[in-house]
């Protein structure tokens, strides 16, 4: 894009517009600063920066330097910020002169992008040639850990070019995109919104958080900005499904895709991919460009130099059409958690059926199955199967009974709960229209058995999020 269009808008933030030229010198001097300073080849550089244009010039240069970025939001907690930058060993850190962990942080060096500039524009925008391979580490995502504390996942510059590269493919994106920024930065999602855009040639559209979170304001900016794309979770969709305004392609990721919603938006023209993909394997392992078959919502097929197994308990391939854990393989398998070698030997393994590129298989702990037309249904989480009454139940598979039998239910979420001493299933609906919730019971029995019917439903007017948009099940109500 550099090269063929350098005067074409890269980057878009209120008034504020960066050309690709200009983006291509600016992060090629920050490149030439770091090397300066001594930064060596994947040496981690935590960028603790707002949503802003010198976000994004930071994270070019900080690869074209040869490191690799460690993306923190600047509104986690302190703690968890200050466990990131014990876990990297960083030396040298990209925040803002106002940013408390100047304070929290000793015998690290620090560029401050509201401040630090002047230095870093005497140095030179030649491009440098420091031989960064397709296996070098590109970044450090950090994903919430199951014993409390986050674990960073080491992605490589294949795996990241890998999936932009496949995105434009499958979406069509071209040099005529404008992609809303909508994800966290510290989301693996953002690695996507960014390098797709900017491979393709088209422009990046940033805007802060508070815009993000307020549907008055973020309608004004999809119009004034003309947004045509946008990766969203469905709670969100949900709250713009009124009013996209320009945008005409939908990518749904981070949740399950919603059933009613997708084809509501379907029947105006809109186009929606549904996305699948742990960060441990780089954002995207499958995508669906035609989500909704015959009832059923699919994650559709792996996207290319990937192949998806599902395999049973003693790592067996499973028949088509029988529940098994998803497996992932390929150039976008992370190399492992960072500082944590025995749960990397646990999660990443030999892969008995692939060799080559193939010779690493990434266990998702998520459950899915084949559909005979050899795309995948998505079926939950592994960890949400749950044992009652003896009985092994998978939450994910009544949750997706709930939305194709109930038109009125928007959202449904099962979860067990302790009520008097005894567990039982609860049904948490957010409802599109009127419905009365004693008729529910009886309408699925007839299609599950009945230790898996919850016995209680509670209608919210919205479900739960977390800060990353998806849904957080630990604030769910117990029913009185």
């Amino acid at each position: 894009s550099v090269a063929s269009s350098p005067d074409g808008i890269a980057l878009v933030h209120g008034d504020l517009e960066m050309s690709y030229g200009d983006l291509d010198a600016r992060s090629t001097r920050l490149a030439h600063y770091l090397v300066s300073k001594g930064i060596k080849k994947e040496e981690l550089i935590p960028i603790c920066v707002d949503r802003s244009l010198e976000m994004i010039i930071s994270v070019l240069g900080v690869l074209k330097s040869g490191a690799a970025y460690v993306p923190i939001d600047p509104s986690y907690p302190l703690d968890r910020i200050t466990f990131i930058l014990q876990d990297t060993s960083a030396n040298f850190i990209i925040t803002k002169s106002d940013n408390p962990i100047l304070d929290l942080v000793s015998g690290c060096e620090f560029f401050c992008v509201d401040r630090d500039w002047e230095e870093v524009n005497s140095f030179s925008s030649e491009k440098l040639d420091l031989g960064i391979m397709p296996n070098n580490l590109a970044n450090v995502i950090y994903t919430s850990g199951t014993t409390g504390k986050p674990k960073g996942v080491l992605c490589e510059h294949r795996g990241v070019v890998n999936l932009a590269q496949n995105m434009i493919d499958i979406t069509g994106m071209d040099n005529a995109v404008k992609m809303l920024q909508f994800s966290s930065f510290s989301f693996d999602a953002f690695s996507f919104e960014l390098f797709s855009t900017m491979i393709c040639g088209g422009q990046l559209i940033l805007t802060d958080k508070s815009t993000i979170n307020s549907l008055d304001k973020i309608r004004p900016l999809i119009n004034s900005k003309e947004i045509n794309i946008a990766l969203l979770p469905p709670s969100y969709q949900e709250a713009l499904k009124d009013d996209l305004g320009t945008i005409t392609t939908i990518i749904s990721g981070g949740e399950a895709l919603n059933y009613n919603l997708t084809k509501e938006f379907q029947s105006k023209g809109i186009k929606v991919f549904n996305a699948y993909g742990p960060t441990e394997n780089t954002v995207c392992s499958s995508v669906s460009s035609a989500p909704i078959i015959e009832n059923k919502v699919t994650i559709g097929s792996p996207i290319g130099n990937t192949k998806i197994y599902i395999l049973d308990q003693s790592e067996n391939l499973v028949p088509f059409g029988t529940p098994g854990e998803l497996c992932v393989s390929g150039v976008q398998v992370a190399r492992g958690y960072l500082n944590r070698p025995s749960l990397t030997s646990e999660k990443f393994v030999k892969n008995p059926y692939g060799s080559g590129n193939y010779d690493r298989l990434y266990k998702t702990g998520d459950l899915a199955r084949w559909l005979p037309d050899g795309q995948i249904e998505y079926l939950g989480r592994i960890d949400r199967q749950v044992k009652l009454r003896g009985y092994r139940i998978e939450l994910g598979e009544i949750e997706n009974t709930i939305k194709t039998v109930f038109e009125e239910i928007q959202h449904g979420i099962v979860e067990m709960k302790e009520i008097n001493g005894d567990k039982v299933l609860v049904g948490y609906l957010v409802l599109k229209s009127e419905i009365d919730l004693s008729i529910i019971k009886p309408a699925l029995l007839e299609k599950l058995p009945d230790y898996m019917v919850p016995s209680y439903y509670v209608a919210l007017s919205s479900l739960p999020l977390t800060s990353n948009g998806k849904i957080d099940r630990s604030v769910l109500p117990i029913p009185s």
